[in-house]
């Protein structure tokens, strides 16, 4: 701030380390979400799970029918593309995608 006296510090060395290692950490973690999410969703199609179906068949454990493996692969691509936009963008979709996951539970 222009006048205030106020000086911001210069990032440390180990402060630009950890940042990067944090966003590594964020974008693996996305794609494995992302995977496990395909995973999941292709698991439904291969079962051949009815798209509106309102009694879930399980699909590794999980209660799903073919809307869920839908939305499943498109949240899975998202969280892919999110890695790789870089380890911030990942961090933020993997936050979100957790929140709206756990509203829907």
């Amino acid at each position: 701030m222009a006048g205030s006296g106020v000086t911001r510090a210069a990032p440390t060395d180990a402060g630009r380390t950890i940042q990067r290692w944090l966003d590594v950490v964020h974008r693996i973690g996305a794609v494995l979400f992302g995977l496990g999410l395909w995973a999941f969703g292709i698991l439904g199609f291969v079962n051949r799970i009815e798209l509106f179906s309102t009694r879930g068949q399980p699909v590794i454990g999980l209660s799903s029918n073919g809307v869920l493996s839908v939305i499943s692969l498109v949240v899975g691509g998202v969280l892919i593309a999110a890695a790789f936009r870089g380890g911030r963008t990942a961090s933020t979709d993997l936050v979100v995608v957790g929140a709206a996951y756990r509203r829907v539970r």
